[in-house]
């Protein structure tokens, strides 16, 4: 097993903890979980708004499984750089929280996985998939 060490981050953007007042933005920008999560990720502080020259770019947040996830670089900012600037100051917080950084992305997403490997993370060999289910919920194989 190879350590790696923790990637620099970047003085060229602020980036801060997001509180209830950047609600909304992330609400209106970001619509892959809902309101509620939403709500719940920033409850532990582990939102975080990324500016450049006093512009909001985007944002980044772990989910509440501990993924590395909610990234999102508003249009006009775009191909600058500033996905990874964000990525990487989450994966440096998670090791100074003394936790792996891991994420999930989905397999037809090419822009996501093309950044996962310029940040050097390691694609997992085995598509590995858990889900809580109601057992009330069950299809017609019993399953």
């Amino acid at each position: 097993m190879q350590t790696r060490k923790k990637p620099l981050t970047d003085s060229e953007l602020f980036i801060r903890e997001a509180n209830k007042k950047d609600f909304q933005v992330l609400s209106e920008n970001y619509h892959l979980i809902s309101p509620d999560e939403l709500a719940a990720v920033m409850q532990r502080n582990t939102l975080f708004m990324g500016y450049y020259e006093e512009r909001l770019v985007g944002f980044i947040g772990e989910h509440l499984e501990g993924g590395m996830g909610l990234l999102y670089v508003f249009p006009e900012y775009r191909r600058r750089g500033f996905a990874a600037k964000l990525q990487n100051y989450l994966i440096a917080k998670t090791i100074d929280r003394g936790f792996v950084p891991f994420g999930q992305v989905e397999k037809h997403n090419q822009s996501s996985l093309a950044l996962q490997e310029k940040l050097g993370m390691t694609c997992s060999d085995d598509l590995i998939i858990w889900m809580w289910k109601n057992h009330r919920e069950r299809n017609s194989y019993g399953k």
